[in-house]
């Protein structure tokens, strides 16, 4: 039994993995590519380089500079403790995102104020064949983390990458409302509000602040046991529960005649052998060919034609 949830729980995740994969392949549907040309005085070949007066760091990351290097990004917010500005953007398809960068990312007032922040620039062209496969997954990956499905987006984030604040990037966007979202969005951020408390003389504030911060780890550390017990008692209803349910079959089928009694043994083993095999398949980390889906699907199928005999077996 325990062997058969295991069946069942590869099975999802490979459901899991096509369902991601199929979500990955999505495309934002935005097809005024041609409008956003004219509204912007390019030709249709040429949007992208409204983009492309971003000047977007391929590698590595700096305070207040565009970068597609999420990972150096974030390591670069953790050692300064500052906060990641992600933005979403369809760089050759986007009438908006790229409205949006003419009048948000391009203004002057904008431009002094994003030096206080680590820039994230996440693009989805779609008619740009060299862009390279390891970042449009990162993208991707990005995307389906943070539920993005509007083109241009940009949200706040923490150094360690929780959402701080959607800042509802549009075509009727100013820098000044932007820059004003995220000075609000900051002061939700636990280490941008010990900065501010820190230059606060009011001991009444300070005490304040530590109480609230004391209580919200309190909470945390009983949550954090609460769960600790609840996955223990999960685990032991799990054991216990199929131990019984072998019990109950084995006890049934101790009832049953010979003839009855020596098929389900047959497939008692038929099925752990199968079993045996699919979890020593699994193991070897197999890649996703259609060689290997194959021999997936023969072992679950070799696992669940045994399984039904044993339910008929039980059920009879």
């Amino acid at each position: 039994m325990k062997q058969l949830r295991l069946v069942y729980f590869f099975s999802a995740l490979i459901a899991a993995c096509l369902l991601l994969h199929s979500c990955d392949n999505s495309n934002p549907t935005d097809n005024s590519a041609a409008e956003a040309a004219a509204q912007l005085g390019l030709g249709g070949d040429d949007l992208g380089q409204v983009s492309a007066k971003l000047n977007v760091m391929d590698a590595g990351a700096q305070i207040g500079v565009w970068t597609s290097d999420y990972p150096a990004a974030q390591k670069l917010a953790q050692e300064k403790e500052l906060p990641l500005l992600l933005f979403f953007n369809g760089s050759d398809w986007s009438m908006a995102s790229n409205t949006f960068i003419q009048n948000v990312l391009l203004n002057q007032e904008w431009l002094d104020f994003q030096p206080n922040l680590v820039l994230v620039y996440l693009d989805f062209p779609r008619h740009n064949p060299k862009f390279p496969a390891e970042l449009k997954e990162q993208n991707n990956q990005l995307r389906i983390q943070y539920g993005i499905r509007d083109f241009p987006s940009m949200i706040l984030c923490t150094n360690e990458g929780q959402l701080a604040g959607n800042l509802h990037a549009n075509t009727q966007s100013l820098a000044h409302d932007i820059v004003r979202n995220v000075k609000l969005f900051r002061r939700r951020i636990p280490s941008e509000i010990d900065k501010l408390i820190a230059q606060i003389d009011d001991p009444a504030v300070r005490e304040n602040y530590a109480t609230f911060k004391a209580t919200g780890e309190a909470r945390q550390k009983l949550l954090d046991e609460v769960q600790g017990k609840m996955k223990e008692m999960d685990e032991t209803m799990m054991r216990l529960g199929t131990q019984l349910e072998e019990d109950i079959a084995n006890w049934i089928i101790a009832q049953r005649p010979p003839e009855e009694q020596a098929a389900y043994q047959t497939a008692t083993q038929a099925r752990k052998s199968a079993e045996d095999a699919l979890t020593a398949f699994m193991q070897g980390n197999p890649s996703r060919t259609p060689e290997n889906q194959q021999k997936f699907q023969e072992l679950q199928a070799a696992i669940q034609r045994q399984q039904l005999i044993i339910d008929e077996i039980i059920a009879k």
